[in-house]
């Protein structure tokens, strides 16, 4: 009877063991390549960027904790794919909201035994964009904005929310950099080179 006991003990630490072993699911980094984004390349002297937003540290702001907030990727696509070029003018980009949102709203279509309440996610980028002659007079502006949102399960990991969040990021400088050069085609036409 004791053989018995040890036996099944031995059985069942052995599969427990097995289980144990199995793969845990990791969820890679989302990597994104900017030269896929449009490069704008304006007949300037000069690139000016100034940086007016500040973090909002309240609710339901979350910026301000991300290790990569949505202000890094704007700043990198700005660096990579606007270039200047020329011996006049000044280009300014003012950067005035670049945040990310976190809220619990109402799940409208939860089931019986699905979450009442799930996450959104929004991020929002304004920038204005102010093309200066020499003597510092406007020769050309606009304003481009682009907003994105998504929605996530309350109960998830955190590694699955920081993909979420980046994709969601990633989306909106995607649709914020077409718009961009939509509309700095129709408002500085002819100092696009």
């Amino acid at each position: 009877m004791i053989a018995t006991n040890k036996l099944k003990f031995f059985i069942f630490f052995i599969i427990f063991g097995l289980y144990s072993c199995q793969e845990i699911e990791v969820l890679d980094k989302v990597a994104f390549n900017y030269d896929q984004l449009p490069k704008i390349i304006i007949s300037a002297e000069k690139k000016e960027l100034k940086n007016l937003y500040e973090s909002k540290l309240n609710e339901p702001y979350i910026d301000h904790s991300m290790i990569n907030p949505p202000i890094n990727f704007l700043n990198e696509w700005f660096n990579k794919n606007i270039n200047t070029i020329g011996s006049e003018n000044k280009f300014q980009i003012n950067i005035i909201e670049a945040s990310l949102k976190k809220s619990e709203i109402p799940n409208t279509d939860s089931k019986k035994y699905k979450e009442k309440f799930i996450f959104l996610y929004e991020t929002n980028f304004l920038v204005e964009f102010i093309l200066y002659d020499d003597s510092n007079f406007i020769i050309g502006n606009s304003v481009v904005e682009a907003k994105s949102t998504t929605t996530s399960s309350r109960y998830i990991s955190l590694q699955e929310s920081e993909k979420i969040i980046d994709i969601l990021i990633i989306n909106c400088l995607s649709d914020f950099a077409d718009k961009t050069q939509e509309l700095i085609n129709v408002h500085m036409k002819k100092y696009i080179l």
